[in-house]
């Protein structure tokens, strides 16, 4: 997550867009929410609190590089439903457009654990007709909501449904990130799966770099300086 930061600052800046935007690095899973709400102790609220990073697809159509905007946002084991703000929705389809990224529409679902296997990603989506899956998104809507703040959660997908991952990688996403997990593993196995998920995460970086460039410019005309961005890995 601390690389999806980064990455995000870096290309605001190339932009020089003007930096109204405060990057959060936010906790993995359900903590996320919570970190996020502590952080607005003694701050204004913000006028909008944008999830970006990572996710895996849980349909065919999603494929690696494709921006999932979720519409919807549901959760293992919750009723409650949650959804994006529509002139945010549509803002971001706009700067998709705009940067000739490929992108969807639909309902996401926040998973308890990392889904790695094509079978649990394809019976995800069977059951729940979501896009694609992350671990955060549910959470950070619900408080959100709590708050009063406008919600967008904007995903780029790194691993298609059709495409397994080694279960040494869900260990460390659980408690690092998927982005320190490649590179952890990276650098230590020099596995030929992992290599290509190293290629995959730089083409999944580049497109989550773009669309956070023109989405930005797009937000900051529409809500002014006070937007909060949150980095979050899958």
């Amino acid at each position: 997550m601390a690389t999806e930061q980064v990455s995000i600052e870096r290309v605001l800046r190339r932009a020089k867009l003007p930096l109204a935007y405060r990057i959060r690095k936010l906790s993995v899973g359900a903590a996320a929410g919570p970190v996020w709400t502590s952080s607005l102790e003694g701050r204004p609220a913000p006028s909008a609190l944008v999830s970006m990073g990572f996710a895996c697809g849980l349909q065919e159509p999603c494929e690696l590089g494709q921006v999932i905007l979720s519409q919807m946002l549901l959760a293992e084991g919750e009723t409650e439903v949650f959804h994006s703000e529509p002139r945010f929705l549509e803002l971001a389809a706009q700067a998709c457009q705009q940067a000739s990224i490929p992108y969807d529409i639909g309902p996401s679902l926040t998973v308890l654990k990392p889904a790695l296997k094509s079978s649990e990603k394809e019976s995800f989506g069977r059951q729940t007709g979501a896009l694609s899956c992350a671990m955060e998104d549910y959470w950070l809507a619900k408080e959100a909501h709590r708050a009063g703040v406008p919600f967008l959660s904007a995903r780029v997908i790194l691993d298609p449904v059709e495409q397994d991952l080694p279960a040494a990688i869900g260990n460390l996403a659980y408690s690092q990130g998927l982005s320190m997990a490649l590179r952890l593993l990276a650098q230590s196995w020099r596995l030929p799966m992992l290599v290509r998920l190293a290629f995959q995460g730089a083409r999944a970086q580049k497109c989550l770099g773009s669309f956070a460039t023109t989405f930005c410019s797009r937000l900051l005309e529409a809500v002014g300086s006070r937007s909060t961005l949150s980095a979050e890995g899958a």
